[in-house]
């Protein structure tokens, strides 16, 4: 299990430099976490957001309706920018 997971968050690590750019993965989980215990460390902005349930490229992902251009009102607050 160890050697699996290993390959896995190589590949990711990997995956993300390559794309992105960045020196390290999401860490989503403890963002959530850390958001429960200090909000004042995450900044949120509330906005209209979806999941994309029609065929397309967004199938499956979450529309989050920033600049309000849907017209509809907020239903979640989404983190924004966070203090490390």
């Amino acid at each position: 299990a160890g050697e699996l997971f290993s390959d896995i968050m190589n590949f990711t690590l990997k995956t993300q430099f390559e794309n992105y750019g960045l020196a390290g993965g999401p860490v989503h989980d403890a963002t959530c976490i850390g958001y429960l215990i200090n909000p004042d460390g995450i900044k949120t902005q509330e906005m209209y957001v979806e999941v994309d349930v029609n065929s397309g490229p967004c199938y499956g992902r979450i529309v989050c309706d920033e600049l309000g251009v849907l017209g509809k009102p907020a239903n979640t607050k989404v983190g924004i920018t966070i203090d490390t």
